[in-house]
């Protein structure tokens, strides 16, 4: 699966690269709630798609949880795929995970030097966001 690709073709398509503009876009609706330690995540349920973001996180780290859950949302919510997520072993949910991160690494950050020279770092979760960032990028490219 070419992500980058994907992700490229929906920038151009929506004319955006802003995550909660896309949902919209995609009639993914977006719920903020307060998650305790759960950053976010993605359900589909009867075929209508939806983005639980944890309210209490800052603007910053609740974007990278859109466009992480927005991976999820394009890349991994046909039945066949949600049945293997949920009733098997047979999809690594690492490989999920990583692919989920790629996408929003390539909505958010162009290139490769937007992230070499990004500074923010809100929490340690950024930092390791980052270097996952920078990780899968040279794994995939």
């Amino acid at each position: 699966m070419n992500v980058k690709l994907r992700v490229l073709n929906l920038i151009a398509r929506h004319r955006t690269r802003n995550p909660f503009k896309l949902a919209r876009a995609l009639n993914i609706e977006i719920i903020y709630q307060d998650l305790g330690e759960v950053r976010g995540f993605f359900k589909k349920i009867l075929r209508r798609k939806y983005i639980f973001i944890n309210s209490e996180l800052s603007e910053f780290d609740q974007k990278l949880v859109c466009a992480h859950e927005l991976g999820h949302a394009i890349l991994h919510s046909s039945n066949r795929i949600q049945f293997l997520i949920d009733n098997t072993k047979i999809l690594r949910r690492n490989k999920i995970e990583d692919e989920a991160n790629l996408f929003a690494s390539w909505l958010l950050f162009p290139s490769d030097d937007v992230v070499e020279e990004f500074e923010f770092r809100e929490s340690e979760t950024n930092f390791w966001m980052f270097e996952e960032i920078k990780k899968l990028r040279e794994i995939k490219n």
